[in-house]
């Protein structure tokens, strides 16, 4: 799990990841490691000494998965051993990766570094075999054009009294700046992260505009974004290009769910924060549960679920709509079939899965 902030904050033991990777571990079985890394600085050339920049960073991402992949820790209550056991390379249990945010970004940029042949996991013995982006961040140029179209903004009602308010809120309320702002800042944020505004430019580090080329074989990818994000549009164009880079040989499958309403990163926000209705992000929970389902379905069939009823070629992208008029404090949900099962995929878990 590679935690987000920018690339300039946060860590395993902040915001949230410590708990965050518990409840992927309990929801799937699986052991989670938060992966720290040096912090890209937040001062920019000449001014500072930039020691750290996307390449270093995707290399702890990578040495870090190699370890784990072969140094497999002791869990309590486990059967492991209580020194843990290690594996020869290419011969621990399946590995996947996750992330969010930047995080996600970084996760995928590592994707593509396998997959391009630029780096390899122990000498190409290991693989990553899946990814979980959360609201992920792939141009580092800011150009999508959701940077103005869910812009945050205060919107006057037609109908006050039948809602109760004269203005509702519209966009991606965690970007409350004009759109030239949010993109200003952002950019500054990457340039700090690539390490100059020309490496912002690197198809390695802004991922959007990576070709086919260096997209193909990749493992399967659960990715989530916020129907209100700014950083919408560019989530769609990693998902298109990634499925679309499938080869006879290899099929880049992408499973893409987009929330309805949803700001930057509220999978991290599912438990609701004290909210005063007192209840859980239903979103964020729907996005953790068929995440999960992803791991156990990945880790049985090297699948993503559904796999034989997906596209090949193209994302399956599911708009989660909310139920209409939801009154404040209750629970909405999704509309989705009664048929199907909490995570909401239309099809049985694969078998040996261990799903709840």
């Amino acid at each position: 799990m590679v935690h987000g902030d920018s690339w300039k904050g946060g860590s395993p033991n902040e915001t949230g990841y410590f708990w965050h990777g518990s409840r992927l571990a309990n929801m799937t079985g699986a052991i989670v490691m938060s992966i720290d890394y040096p912090l890209a600085p937040t001062c920019l050339e000449p001014t500072c000494s930039n020691t750290t920049d996307y390449k270093v960073i995707i290399d702890w991402i990578l040495r870090s998965a190699e370890y784990l992949a072969t140094h497999v820790p002791s869990v309590e209550g486990s059967e492991l051993p209580s020194e843990g056991c290690a594996a020869a390379p290419g011969q621990g249990p399946a590995l996947l990766i996750a992330g969010d945010s930047s995080g996600a970004g970084s996760a995928y940029s590592a994707l593509v570094a396998l997959s391009s042949g630029v780096d390899s996991l122990n000498g190409g013995r290991d693989r990553f075999t899946g990814g979980i982006l959360f609201s992920g961040w792939y141009d580092l140029q800011c150009t999508s054009a959701t940077y103005v179209s869910n812009a945050y903004a205060d919107v006057a009602m037609l109908h006050p009294t039948l809602w109760g308010s004269e203005s509702w809120k519209n966009g991606d309320l965690t970007y409350s700046s004009s759109p030239a702002q949010n993109a200003w800042d952002s950019v500054m944020l990457a340039v700090n992260y690539a390490g100059s505004y020309e490496a912002t430019f690197d198809l390695l580090a802004s991922t959007a505009h990576a070709g086919p080329e260096m997209l193909r074989d990749l493992p399967p990818l659960y990715m989530t974004v916020g129907g209100a994000e700014v950083l919408m549009g560019e989530n769609f164009i990693v998902a298109q290009n990634t499925a679309a880079a499938s080869t006879a040989n290899h099929t880049n499958e992408v499973v893409l769910d987009v929330f309805e309403g949803m700001w930057h990163d509220f999978e991290m926000y599912s438990q609701g924060c004290g909210n005063r209705a007192g209840v859980p992000l239903w979103q964020g929970q729907l996005a953790w549960a068929r995440a999960a389902r992803f791991v156990e379905d990945v880790v049985a069939t090297g699948h993503a679920p559904c796999y034989a009823q997906n596209p090949k070629g193209a994302p399956l992208t599911t708009w989660q709509m909310t139920k209409p008029r939801v009154q404040h404090g209750a629970e909405g949900a999704a509309w989705a079939p009664e048929s199907a099962g909490p995570d909401g995929f239309h099809c049985p878990p694969a078998a040996g899965a261990r799903h709840a």
